[in-house]
C-alpha cells in the first residue's frame, strides 16, 4: 500500500484490518462498514501524526508498548455503544422485581442472598453500576460482601474510565434526582459526576475477551446487551456456550434489546437456553444439578 490521502480504506486495507478484528475479538465487520471504519480509523491516524492506513495497521500488529497502547482506542473506535445510567426503564423493574424474586427462590440463603452477577461487555461501567445501585435499592438486607458484581470488557481504556466512575450529564440523563443525589458526588466546576465508594467497591471491573473461558467464581446472573450483534454465527455460538460454562444451573442470561436467539433457528438449536422473556433465558436445570447453588 503506497502513501495516499486519506480518503475510503480500499478493498485490500479494509480486509486487513477486518481479519485484524476478527482474529482479535471475534468482531464480525460487514463490507458496508467501510466508510464508518475509515472514517474512525483516520481520527486515530491524525492523533498519531501518521501517513496512511498501512502505517496503523503497523502500529497495531508491530507488538511492543505502542500496540499494546493503541489497541485500547482502536477496540474504543471499532465497538463504540451509546451507553449510559439506568438504559431501559423495564430491564431494571425487572431485575429489582421479578428477578429478585425468582433468584431468592432458586437460589435461597440462610445468611441473606449471596449471588454473582456478570456484567459482560461492560463498556464504561454504567450497566454494572446501575446493577449494584438496583440491588442496594431493592434489597432490605444487601451485603457487598455477598453479592459479587463483576464487569468486563476487552478495552483496557474504557475500563480505566469504568474504574475512575466518573461520567458527564449525558450519562445520567436517566437517572433521578434523588438517585443522583444519593449515589454520586457532582464536581462544582466541572460540574461532572463521581460515582460514590459504597456502589464503586461493589463492582470489580477486569479484563476479558468473551471468546475466552472466563476463569474465577460461576454467576447466577449474566448480562450481554448490546454486543452480539458484532458477531457472526460461530463467535455467537462460541460465547454463549463459553457463558454458559461459568453460569450456575438455573442462572439468568440477560441479552440485549436485538435478541440474537430469536433472529434465526440455527443458533436457537444450537445452543440449549430456556426462554423465559423476550431477551432474557435461563440455562436449563439438568436431573442431577436440580437445587444446585
Amino acid at each position: 500500500m503506497k502513501t495516499h490521502s486519506l480518503q475510503t480504506l480500499d478493498k485490500r486495507e479494509f480486509d486487513l484490518f477486518r481479519e485484524f478484528i476478527y482474529k482479535e475479538c471475534g468482531i464480525s465487520l460487514a463490507e458496508t462498514k467501510v466508510a464508518l471504519l475509515s472514517n474512525r480509523l483516520r481520527k486515530r491516524i491524525k492523533v498519531l501524526n501518521l501517513e496512511t492506513f498501512e502505517d496503523y495497521y503497523n502500529v497495531l500488529t508491530g507488538g511492543g508498548s505502542a500496540a499494546d497502547e493503541e489497541m485500547g482506542h482502536f477496540l474504543s473506535a471499532v465497538t463504540t455503544n451509546e451507553t449510559y445510567f439506568f438504559r431501559n426503564d423495564g430491564l431494571w423493574e425487572f431485575v429489582s422485581g421479578e428477578l429478585i424474586q425468582y433468584l431468592e427462590e432458586k437460589f435461597p440463603s440462610r445468611s441473606g442472598p449471596a449471588w454473582n452477577f456478570w456484567s459482560a461487555a461492560s463498556s464504561s461501567g454504567e450497566e454494572a453500576y446501575t446493577l449494584a445501585i438496583v440491588l442496594r435499592e431493592a434489597l432490605p438486607g444487601y451485603d457487598p460482601k455477598k453479592l459479587k458484581i463483576v464487569g468486563t470488557d476487552i478495552s483496557r481504556r474504557v475500563l480505566e474510565k469504568a474504574k475512575n466512575a466518573v461520567y458527564d450529564d449525558y450519562s445520567v440523563q436517566k437517572t433521578s434526582p434523588e438517585i443522583r443525589s444519593k449515589y454520586f458526588d457532582q464536581d462544582s466546576e466541572s460540574g461532572l459526576w463521581k460515582v460514590k465508594p459504597l456502589i464503586r467497591n461493589a463492582v470489580e471491573f477486569r479484563f476479558h475477551n468473551l471468546r475466552d473461558r472466563f476463569m474465577g467464581a460461576k454467576f447466577h446472573v449474566v448480562f450481554l446487551r448490546n454486543v452480539m450483534m458484532y458477531f457472526d454465527l460461530e463467535m455467537k455460538l462460541r460465547v454463549l456456550e463459553r457463558i454458559k460454562e461459568v453460569m450456575h444451573p438455573g442462572g439468568v442470561l440477560i441479552m440485549g434489546d436485538v435478541d440474537p436467539m430469536r433472529q434465526g433457528g440455527d443458533l436457537k438449536e444450537r445452543i440449549a437456553l430456556d426462554y423465559w422473556k423476550p431477551t432474557i433465558y435461563r440455562v436449563p436445570v439438568s436431573n442431577s444439578s436440580q437445587g444446585s447453588s
